[in-house]
């Protein structure tokens, strides 16, 4: 969809998706934009840092899954800035 838009429009789109299994999901789509020199502003989220003490800390263990060392490694190829 920031693909046709930013096409259409003329305008630099943003994406925001899920941490890990949502920044995976959007690499088909990154992969065109970036071969057809379509710019995108994609972002991607991130595991609480914090364990304890604030809201939305890593208090439950689905936090901890979620969690990815390199996920910029998997785009790094094919963005200007990570």
């Amino acid at each position: 969809m920031a693909h046709g838009y930013a096409v259409a429009s003329g305008r630099v789109p943003a994406v925001m998706v899920h941490v890990s299994v949502g920044t995976a999901n959007a690499l088909c789509g990154v992969f065109n934009a970036a071969r057809e020199n379509v710019p995108i502003l994609f972002t991607a989220g991130r595991s609480p840092l914090t364990e304890e003490g604030l809201p939305g800390a890593r208090d439950k263990s689905l936090r901890w899954a979620q969690e990815m060392l390199n996920q910029a490694g998997m785009l790094r190829g094919i963005v200007k800035c990570d």
